[in-house]
């Protein structure tokens, strides 16, 4: 009599989950359409189970995963969702089979052991973030998407089940249709998280993919004449002189401006100015059990205080959208003209840097061999060149072959095919990179967080659908620019800047964490396993950048300091 285990025909089954097409399941499982407040998710992937056995994953839309007991097969069943899903860890001890959705969880129990995954470690200090079915623990392995388990005392046998490079082409006769079963699938992708939610809320920054969302979600809540609670990150100090080129610090504008199109959203501006930056670091890496690292985790800990305070259950965001709704595409031709009159036309050819850089990009590299671009891309990558932008001991990084083995992971294969060049951005196989993050923030404060642009739907989409949708007479987005006109503001459709999330970091850590910084250093310099993995000169040798307003001032303090601090906090609790 466990809460929330259904218990069938000597099967037993528990997860968590949202599933978002259960007219159609209760449609193919013969259920009346009056029952479904009735039955509750486990007891509906347990009537999947008996219908589909083990093939049921794939007729589950959603964000889930679950575990099923048979016991008299004595087998154990396990299954997650297609992309973007709730987190499940397990690990194999002795002829026991532990698992968890919280890995803090899993490590609390004493059997399991706490040993660092060196290689991995290496791979998220050099920022590379491909997790390769790995975790930071040795022996301790994430339940990638789309993946199934199913274990015996006898055998362990692991399945995916769907594959996102598999989904066969799309192709309409008119050129409208593209944009019209887009929108379609899109709005049913943020109309079903809805209709599963009690309330709903949405992140909303000043670009497209939360704008989006955001939108879509306004337009679907007007009909109950209800408004949208929206949640932004602003800075506290003034970011109108960041360095970054085409990006712009404070969003607040272009918030506003979807905000008010809409009509029926409430912005709910947050600053952050109760938690400092390394305190949100502290406070994620005591929730993940990882180093995780990031000038923004401090405002993603207000936004879900703040979420709660509303009492809102589901947060509707938009991580992947960069790779599905608003994919920019590529230039098929051999020399891009379009583009190349384009960009002359916006900067005119007086502007000498971007003629040069124009003729470089449109003109030159068409007649530059693949072999030469593949050697460039090796030569600047910052995954490469540690030295750089990573706090990663070089002795240590040396015993890691991170170069060869990135080689054979296909890190740096160079493609002029669009289609693969988006899949490489979604990685299907190891599913949404933000995803773990945002999930186990969702689970910390008992908010449901989803990502519409990481629906099925969505990916099989925008992946099966010609190049040219999306990239057309030197415009990129294409598709999203057509599809949101006249949902969303027209200045923020077309804005060809780009919002730099934290672009105050440098100006909070110098008021706020600067002296802990330096406390938890001169610690790390004490210990013996921070030396061996980390180079702590270079860390130190960063805090000086925290004053300099340049790119290099922002990546470095960024990049070395703030992931350097992380991975030391992480590491001493090894000691």
């Amino acid at each position: 009599n466990i809460p929330g285990i259904e218990i069938q025909n000597d099967i037993c089954v528990t997860g968590t989950s949202r599933i978002y097409n259960k007219k159609e399941l209760f449609h193919k499982l013969n259920l009346r359409e009056s029952s479904k407040s009735e039955i509750p998710d486990n007891l509906l992937f347990l009537k999947c189970f008996e219908k589909w056995q083990y093939n049921c994953p794939d007729h589950i839309l959603g964000e889930w995963v679950f575990v099923l007991w048979n016991n008299r097969k004595k087998e154990l069943f396990i299954a997650s969702s297609h992309y973007w899903k709730p987190n499940l860890y397990y690990c194999n001890s002795n002829r026991v089979f532990y698992f968890s959705t919280s890995l803090k969880a899993l490590l609390s129990l004493e059997p399991i052991p706490k040993e660092i995954n060196e290689f991995r470690l290496g791979q998220l200090l050099i920022g590379w973030g491909n997790s390769l079915g790995n975790t930071l623990y040795k022996n301790i392995f994430p339940l990638k998407p789309a993946h199934t388990l199913k274990i015996t005392p006898e055998t362990f046998e692991e399945n995916r089940y769907w594959a996102l490079e598999d989904t066969p082409p799309i192709r309409f006769k008119k050129d409208d249709e593209y944009v019209e079963n887009f929108l379609e699938i899109y709005t049913e992708a943020v109309r079903c998280r809805i209709a599963e939610s009690k309330s709903a809320g949405a992140t909303l920054s000043g670009g497209l993919d939360s704008g989006s969302v955001t939108s879509l979600a306004a337009l679907e809540l007007r009909k109950q004449n209800k408004t949208l609670q929206a949640f932004s990150s602003i800075p506290i100090f003034d970011v109108s002189n960041i360095p970054v080129k085409n990006r712009f610090g404070d969003e607040s504008e272009y918030i506003r401006a979807t905000a008010d199109y809409a009509g029926n959203v409430n912005v709910n501006f947050i600053k952050s100015e109760n938690l400092s930056i390394l305190q949100g670091i502290k406070k994620t890496i005591n929730m993940m059990e990882e180093p995780v690292s990031g000038s923004n985790l401090n405002w993603i800990h207000s936004i879900m205080q703040s979420v709660l305070n509303y009492n809102i259950d589901t947060l509707m965001v938009g991580q992947t959208g960069n790779s599905t709704v608003s994919w920019k595409g590529k230039s098929e031709s051999f020399i891009d003209w379009a583009a190349f009159i384009k960009n002359i036309n916006e900067h005119g050819i007086t502007n000498l840097p971007y003629l040069i850089k124009n003729i470089k990009t449109y003109l030159a590299k068409p007649f530059i061999p693949s072999e030469i671009i593949k050697k460039k891309i090796r030569k600047t990558n910052p995954k490469i060149n540690w030295d750089k932008y990573s706090s990663i001991n070089n002795a240590f990084a040396s015993t890691q072959n991170f170069i060869e083995r990135m080689q054979e992971a296909g890190q740096y294969d160079y493609s002029d095919n669009p289609r693969i060049n988006q899949l490489r951005t979604i990685k299907p196989i190891y599913g949404a990179g933000s995803s773990p993050l945002w999930m186990e923030m969702g689970r910390n404060y008992n908010i449901w967080v989803t990502d519409p642009t990481a629906d099925k739907r969505i990916l099989e989409f925008c992946t099966s659908i010609p190049n040219d949708q999306f990239y057309r007479a030197g415009i990129e987005k294409y598709l999203f620019k057509r599809a949101m006109k006249g949902i969303m503001p027209e200045n923020v459709i077309h804005n060809p800047k780009r919002g730099l999330q934290s672009a105050d970091a440098q100006q909070i850590i110098l008021k706020n964490d600067l002296p802990e910084i330096k406390n938890l250093l001169e610690s790390f310099k004490k210990s013996e396993i921070c030396n061996h993995y980390l180079d702590l000169s270079k860390i130190e040798k960063a805090i000086p950048m925290l004053g300099q307003n340049s790119v290099d001032g922002f990546a470095i303090s960024t990049k070395v300091l703030l992931k350097g601090i992380a991975f030391g906090l992480f590491l001493q609790r090894f000691e």
